[in-house]
């Protein structure tokens, strides 16, 4: 069975459909007519065919055009290369995201664990705004702490797909307790992929957060999951939303190599340039037997992508 979605799945914090349009910061890292200046190799790589939001959800047939980042640890020269472009990206997205009026759930933690390394009053202010727009969201307790928990029912054996998912992640917010660690556990257990894997070690982050214990019995199995998430990412040829998501879990929670981490960098940042903003395409998720397709709002990939460039950027201060 498969469900086509066009607007935002309140599940999973990733559908939306937001537009950006701005302008080039950098004439140095992009040259007129289709040529773009790789920010690691430093070499000028025609494209055939401009990269635009809609040529985009084919990502392969362009991103094969482009050199894999080599990172040579023995010269600095692209490292200092890097970290200004990461600058003028971040300090540009940031701008945009300070403007935005609508956030969902998700993006907001997102928010909050950015500013664990960027504290600011105009942060705080969004934060505190998109807080009480969203106060009688079922997933509240997880960016408010005072907000009450989510009751959880039993869940019925007729939900399938993101209905079901739904249950699952909500027993990171829920009581009773013995309800919610037993339906952690169930969704943790089966080996998952994509979206959901990267979900199955979110919600171990949000129990701990929110019931503020560290539960034993799944310690062993957080690092599985980001081990496999690692894996995952290693494999990743194209920035996208999901590539987004799991380089912000490995840099927030995990210890990737250095060589890793500027292959992922130089991979996302030359997806900007190209596109002038963070591309958008079509995502299809399977959960339990139900296929749902869907764009990734920008907000979504920004917010990522800022925790991740911030990460980056503090490890260098």
């Amino acid at each position: 069975m498969q469900i086509k979605v066009s607007i935002f799945l309140s599940t999973l914090f990733l559908f939306t459909h937001f537009s950006l349009t701005t302008s080039l910061i950098d004439s140095s890292i992009v040259v007129a007519n289709n040529i773009i200046v790789t920010p690691l190799t430093n070499k000028q790589i025609r494209i055939d065919t401009p990269l635009t939001i809609n040529s985009y959800s084919h990502e392969k047939q362009y991103f094969n055009k482009l050199p894999r980042c080599d990172v040579n640890k023995n010269n600095q020269l692209p490292r200092i290369q890097l970290h200004k472009l990461i600058s003028q990206i971040y300090t540009r997205e940031m701008q945009s995201l300070l403007r935005q009026k609508k956030l969902n759930i998700g993006e907001v933690w997102v928010i909050k664990q950015l500013m664990k390394f960027d504290f600011t009053d105009s942060l705080q202010q969004l934060v505190d705004q998109q807080i009480k727009r969203l106060y009688d969201n079922d997933f509240i307790k997880l960016v408010h702490s005072k907000a009450p928990y989510y009751e959880l029912s039993p869940i019925d054996n007729d939900d399938l797909g993101l209905k079901r998912f739904s249950s699952y992640m909500l027993a990171a917010v829920g009581i009773p307790l013995e309800k919610a660690l037993s339906l952690i556990d169930e969704f943790t257990a089966v080996n998952g992929k994509g979206y959901v894997l990267t979900h199955q070690y979110l919600i171990l982050v949000w129990y701990e957060q929110v019931h503020q214990e560290v539960y034993d019995g799944f310690n062993q199995r957080k690092q599985r999951i980001l081990q496999r998430i690692y894996e995952e990412q290693q494999q990743a040829i194209a920035f996208s939303d999901l590539f987004a998501e799991r380089l912000a879990i490995l840099l927030h929670y995990g210890s990737p190599k250095q060589s890793d981490i500027y292959q992922w960098l130089c991979l996302m940042t030359t997806a900007y340039i190209v596109n002038d903003q963070w591309p958008l395409y079509s995502h299809t998720i399977r959960y339990d037997g139900v296929s749902v397709s869907g764009t990734p709002g920008v907000n979504h990939t920004n917010v990522l992508a800022l925790l991740s460039m911030r990460i980056f950027l503090s490890s260098l201060d």
